[in-house]
């Protein structure tokens, strides 16, 4: 934040500057005015290449054929730091580099670029919600990595974007190798973009400034903090309110829907069981199928007293003038299985019948 307001000043007193000496005659603006080259610095695996933006080009050029190669160097261990140093002293020699003004580039293979549909509320809270949703459209969180974005448009309630960014460790080893040969970035960007298209690395330029310039600006930047806040104050709180209600709402949203899956839940353990019994139910023979096929197959001498029927297991007893020749009788059916008496067979006197109880198994359609 402090670092922004920082940027925001700098940037006014040099429009505020540029209108005064435009004010001037054209000798004493010349006087005034010292150009001075802008550095890009590309860096690759084994070597960085040295490139000077001329002052007054513009700002969103920086492509090969607009900037001029100063030289290479070396990044492996075939120079000292030593020499590579001089070897930089050499490429800069008398070409007017402003020491706020340098700019890295990363190659694009290291640069990860997604482009996504937002809402167009998203606008402006921007770079919050990408913040936020990094971790669903990339393999990093945003805390692993430098990002920037770019707008590229919108239609109706929908915001197109593009955004870009460099794992940390990437950045901070091109910063390393930088600041090993002196030198420190105003911004980090990608080859290829315009040095102003991305700023991947959040800090300013940390080259020494004259202490009577930083210590103006420390001031500049305090009494804009005072004179801002009081404007943000306002529009912070109802965002805040705002936040609250949707996230009651939210809250709301949520319950709504563990009670909805709850039903669901229910409904489907009702459909299961329910499916369950009718299956159950299609794969056993009718009770009338089975009561049709005992009376064909007993013989008229004999009598069921009590017929029961739980699960698969048939229970049969009663009367029969011969009921050794009930199992044999029994067996014949395809509706019956591991037929046997329960009980010894008796005789009883009174009716000059022998009683018995028998058992089977009655087995499902599918087994039929």
């Amino acid at each position: 934040m402090i670092g922004q307001i920082v940027d925001y000043i700098r940037r006014f007193f040099h429009w505020w500057g540029n209108e005064l000496l435009a004010c001037l005659p054209g000798f004493l603006r010349r006087l005034f005015r010292r150009k001075k080259s802008t550095l890009i610095v590309e860096f690759y695996d084994r070597q960085a290449i040295l490139r000077r933006l001329r002052a007054g080009d513009s700002a969103e050029a920086g492509s090969e054929g607009a900037t001029e190669t100063l030289g290479r160097i070396p990044l492996d261990d075939s120079l000292s730091v030593e020499e590579a140093r001089q070897l930089l002293g050499e490429c800069l020699r008398g070409s007017r580099i402003n020491s706020q003004n340098i700019i890295f580039r990363l190659p694009r293979a290291q640069v990860l670029r997604r482009t996504l549909d937002l809402p167009a509320a998203a606008l402006e809270n921007l770079r919050e919600v990408l913040s936020f949703e990094m971790d669903r459209h990339t393999p990093f969180k945003a805390e692993e990595v430098f990002f920037d974005h770019r707008i590229l448009g919108g239609r109706d309630d929908r915001l197109s974007v593009e955004l870009v960014m460099v794992p940390k460790n990437s950045a901070e080893t091109v910063i390393r190798a930088g600041s090993a040969l002196g030198m420190a970035p105003s911004r980090v960007g990608v080859v290829g973009e315009a040095p102003a298209a991305f700023r991947l690395y959040p800090n300013l330029s940390s080259n020494k400034r004259p202490r009577l310039a930083s210590a103006l600006t420390a001031l500049l930047a305090i009494a804009m903090v005072g004179l801002l806040s009081a404007a943000f104050y306002l529009p912070l709180e109802q965002k805040k309110e705002r936040l609250d209600v949707l996230r009651e709402e939210l809250k709301v949203a949520q319950n709504k829907a563990k009670k909805a899956e709850a039903v669901r839940q229910e409904v489907d353990q009702r459909l299961a069981s329910g499916a369950f019994l009718v299956e159950r139910k299609q794969s056993r023979a009718p009770v009338s199928s089975v009561l049709a096929e005992i009376t064909e197959l007993l013989p008229d001498h004999t009598w069921v007293l009590q017929f029961g029927w739980r699960d698969d297991r048939l229970v049969l007893s009663g009367y029969s003038g011969k009921a050794t020749d009930l199992i044999g009788l029994l067996e014949r059916s395809d509706l019956l299985d591991k037929v046997r008496f329960n009980s010894p067979v008796t005789a009883d006197p009174r009716v000059g019948l022998d009683r018995f109880n028998l058992t089977a198994t009655v087995q499902d359609n599918q087994g039929s």
